[in-house]
């Protein structure tokens, strides 16, 4: 394997149209799997193993022009077992777009969000905790305070937990003007 080019005349036994494999400044050759960008990055292809919806319908075409696997994942260089999943899949279900929603399951539904948020604005001066424990006096579902304040936050209601503080009478308003 040639890593290092060591005279000039070596230049031209390198094979034409290598594009950016090769590079000038290190005079390596770069592995086709990884190539060099700008700003330090480098990109590897597994990373979009299956790009989108255009190039997954690409990949399918030539498999079912009769092309191997094998060298269908060669041209897209990405790997063979990624290819042969899609094409697997595609042959089962007769499409080829990706599974969408495959996350984690949430605890609540949009509506039991919706009444989390309502009932916190019907009395603001209840604690994430109390307001746990009337969805579950409601519900039957158990909820913990966490979930609770997150669902809060995102309805634009914050800090909801009980303080310790002297009520202000009308004396400590005028002192403080």
């Amino acid at each position: 394997m040639l890593s290092r080019l060591n005279a000039p005349s070596e230049v031209s036994i390198l094979p034409t149209g290598l594009g950016n494999h090769y590079t000038s400044s290190s005079r390596h050759l770069i592995p086709p799997g990884r190539r060099r960008f700008p700003y330090n990055h480098s990109v590897s292809s597994s990373s979009d193993c299956y790009g989108d919806d255009f190039m997954r319908g690409r990949i399918i075409g030539k498999i079912e022009e009769g092309r191997e696997i094998t060298d269908v994942a060669r041209e897209f260089d990405i790997a063979h077992s990624v290819v042969s999943r899609l094409w697997k899949s595609f042959k089962t279900t007769g499409m080829c777009s990706r599974r969408h929603g495959e996350g984690r399951v949430r605890s609540t539904t949009p509506a039991e969000d919706r009444y989390i948020v309502l009932s916190a604005k019907r009395n603001r001066r209840t604690t994430a905790q109390q307001v746990a424990n009337q969805f579950l006096d409601a519900s039957g579902k158990q909820m913990s305070r966490k979930t609770v304040a997150r669902r809060l936050r995102g309805g634009g209601l914050y800090a909801r937990r009980p303080v310790v503080c002297v009520p202000l009478t009308r004396q400590h308003h005028t002192a403080r003007l």
